[in-house]
């Protein structure tokens, strides 16, 4: 009920529309225009991550929405880590995980998306991210 009312304060189904309508249009791109490592590729655990983003909508708590996209966060840091083996000189960094990362939240369009970051921005405690 206090969900209720707080999201909508937040929601903002224009920005929301604006938003889904651009990834729609961006779906057509490959990882390969975002210079994903062709290495790295695994379609099947980025829909994983996929779908970890997807969770977001049914959570109500701001960390709880944050959770979903620290999972999301570690599937594609576990593939990372299975990719690099046992060469402990190499280890993933950002340049590794962004691109996979913008191509995951491309792909899953997230219902909403806009208003649950703004939620999330609006009502979440910042300590609790430290």
């Amino acid at each position: 009920k206090i969900y209720d009312i707080a999201m909508a304060g937040q929601a903002n189904p224009e920005e929301d529309a604006r938003l889904s309508h651009r990834m729609e249009l961006l779906s057509f791109i490959p990882p390969e225009a975002l210079e994903v490592n062709p290495n790295l590729r695994n379609e099947v655990v980025w829909q994983i991550a996929q779908d970890e983003l997807r969770r977001m909508r049914e959570y109500k708590a701001p960390g709880d929405k944050i959770h979903c996209v620290v999972k999301c966060c570690s599937v594609i840091f576990s593939v990372l880590n299975l990719k690099r083996g046992n060469d402990d000189t190499s280890r993933p960094g950002a340049d590794d995980f962004l691109p996979i990362f913008i191509y995951v939240v491309l792909k899953a369009n997230v219902p909403a998306l806009h208003s649950n970051c703004e939620y999330i921005q609006n009502y979440h405690n910042p300590q609790a991210l430290m």
